[in-house]
């Protein structure tokens, strides 16, 4: 499954950056074996339990990087100057080469954001 999402998705973005979001992949779904990958909003995002809602990740392409973003970014804990602010929420890392992949620092996050979505699916199931 995981890998079908990824193959998808690479058939879309700029080629020169299919190693790097290979690189990515391989990183996200090393760390643990339930994230679900699916091509969802021009994005390659990453889910538990299929609930894309509450996603953990996902990896886009632009013209000239690639964005791994987090939707729980600002509460992960990371190291300041880790994440780049996108939003409220949201904080993204920025790669234009595999060699910048950090696969430790990406299971780290990883890890602590499936905590996070999961506190988050828990709050909205209490409400309501």
């Amino acid at each position: 499954m995981k890998e079908v999402g990824r193959e998808t998705y690479i058939k879309t973005i700029d080629q020169r950056f299919a190693p790097l979001v290979v690189e990515l992949d391989r990183a996200i779904t090393a760390t643990r074996p339930d994230p679900e990958a699916a091509v969802k909003y021009r994005m390659l995002r990453y889910a538990v339990q299929g609930d894309f809602r509450h996603w953990i990740c996902a990896i886009g392409a632009t013209n000239n990087r690639v964005c791994l973003r987090f939707l729980y970014g600002t509460s992960l804990g990371a190291a300041p100057g880790t994440l780049r602010a996108g939003s409220t929420t949201m904080g993204t890392i920025d790669l234009t080469a595999v060699e910048d992949v950090d696969a430790r620092l990406i299971g780290d996050l990883v890890d602590r954001a499936i905590v996070r979505v999961a506190q988050a699916r828990a709050r909205a199931r209490h409400l309501r």
